[in-house]
């Protein structure tokens, strides 16, 4: 894939939203999201065990939102165009993917089962932007920080006690749309100008309908109906919901203002490094989670993620 060199209104567009934000708080607000969001999943799907409906609810909020502030006149987005759409499409099938499996794995994994396996997202990345997205070489320095974050995957993986083959099937398939995503969405970002809002409401609603119809696949319908029928809509459910369709919405926009900002690589280690946070939440609330080995072996994937980022910015 070579990528096409960016207009001048594409680059005007990078960080267009309500107000022009600062490439420091895009940053910022992304690695918020990114860090609170595998929590929030993990506690909206533990109350409500449909994944497929709760990714389709978040969907049609981020979706109604953005058409509605750009109706309004506070934002941006472009209308539904057949042109983008056909362009958009595989796009909208990464993106949902990649959210699916990533639901799936906090369904019947540890939050940091899902996080270690991502950092090792890094170094497959770094192979595809140097390969399909035209950036140098990886340096001995980064090959070194890249191979701390897998020696503490293996080490994870090795320690963990509850090895299942069903749970490292959904984990392996996460990663594998996790790398897809990343590149692939960066190779879009690139060669189709569009508001960051606009991108983030095709995705959004563009996913709608086949997630419907993996939701009614899976039997989700069903499953729903009796949970409503047990044990009905409490308002802490309610509340976990709501906050995960608006964290999904923040997620959405700021990674494709981030994509715009950084390469493919330093993309993927910024949502990795951030999830130091994620792990201390984690610990803190609940019971369900990776030994304190597996934990100190997740440290280790970590600090490598974060060398990485150190040995790119001395790089440059």
């Amino acid at each position: 894939l070579e990528t096409p060199k960016e207009s001048n209104s594409a680059v005007e567009e990078k960080l267009e939203g309500p107000k022009k934000l600062t490439s420091g708080a895009v940053i910022c607000g992304y690695m918020f999201c990114s860090s609170t969001m595998l929590i929030i999943n993990k506690i909206s799907v533990k109350m409500l065990p449909v994944p497929t409906i709760l990714l389709f609810i978040q969907l049609l909020f981020s979706s109604v939102v953005i058409k509605v502030l750009d109706s309004l006149g506070f934002l941006k987005s472009e209308p539904l165009e057949v042109v983008k759409v056909k362009k958009y499409l595989g796009v909208m099938l990464v993106f949902m993917l990649n959210i699916f499996t990533n639901i799936k794995c906090l369904e019947v994994s540890t939050v940091e089962t899902v996080i270690v396996f991502r950092t090792c997202t890094s170094l497959a990345i770094s192979f595809g932007d140097y390969k399909f997205l035209g950036k140098g070489a990886p340096s001995m320095e980064t090959l070194c920080s890249l191979f701390l974050i897998i020696v503490g995957a293996v080490f994870y993986a090795i320690t963990d006690k509850g090895f299942d083959f069903h749970i490292y099937f959904w984990v392996f398939a996460y990663f594998t749309m996790q790398c897809t995503d990343v590149l692939y969405i960066k190779h879009i970002v690139s060669s189709v100008p569009m508001t960051s809002w606009g991108r983030s409401f095709y995705n959004n609603t563009l996913a709608l309908f086949p997630t419907l119809v993996l939701a009614f696949a899976v039997n989700e319908h069903t499953k729903l109906l009796k949970i409503l029928e047990e044990d009905g809509l409490s308002v802490v459910l309610i509340i976990m919901v709501l906050l995960s369709c608006v964290m999904g919405l923040g997620i959405s926009v700021l990674a494709f203002m981030s994509r715009a900002l950084v390469s493919a690589t330093s993309y993927s280690v910024l949502g990795n490094v951030c999830k130091v946070l994620t792990v201390v939440i984690n610990c803190m609330i609940w019971d369900d989670h990776a030994s304190p080995i597996g934990v100190g072996a997740l440290f280790i994937s970590l600090a490598g993620g974060a060398w990485y980022s150190q040995a790119v910015q001395r790089r440059q």
